[in-house]
């Protein structure tokens, strides 16, 4: 169910296996953001699945356990190791990260993105399948997204 109007667009991380700073190594293969019309962005980093397992420390472990239990519920015959998983970060004017009660997960044979997000705040409510539809345009001096996902495609049936 889709309440609101979205775009999602994710990105390839240049950084990938860097180092961000000093102490922290860069291990997300995608970056993204979610734009909801009038209500603002999240942002999210796309790491397997199986990685998430090994850096569940920043999760609550309710929210890791929704990820497992979608993730199988979801996409049964997929092994974790096509599947990234990212949880949601608003991203406020003040360009400070807050979490929210959200996540996304990448089946990343099909090209499809199932997307969980419910900020009372903001009045969103989102939760479906979404096609990601592949971007191959450039544009001088402008990043452009990789994949993108809109409200504007219909939820695939799970």
């Amino acid at each position: 169910m889709t309440k609101n109007n979205f775009t999602l667009r994710i990105y390839i991380n240049s950084r990938f296996q860097g180092y961000k700073n000093a102490s922290k190594y860069n291990i997300a293969l995608f970056n993204g953001t979610l734009d909801i019309h009038g209500a603002g962005k999240w942002l999210l980093d796309l790491i397997p699945l199986d990685q998430l397992v090994m850096n569940r420390a920043k999760l609550s472990e309710e929210l890791f356990t929704m990820i497992m239990e979608t993730s199988k519920d979801i996409f049964p015959l997929i092994t974790t190791n096509e599947l990234l998983a990212a949880r949601l970060y608003y991203y406020p004017a003040s360009r400070r990260k807050e979490p929210a009660a959200g996540f996304c997960i990448m089946d990343v044979r099909r090209n499809n993105i199932f997307v969980v997000l419910t900020d009372d705040r903001f009045n969103v409510d989102i939760n479906g399948i979404y096609p990601l539809n592949t971007i191959t345009a450039e544009k001088q001096g402008r990043k452009i997204a990789d994949f993108i996902a809109s409200s504007e495609n219909d939820p695939i049936a799970a």
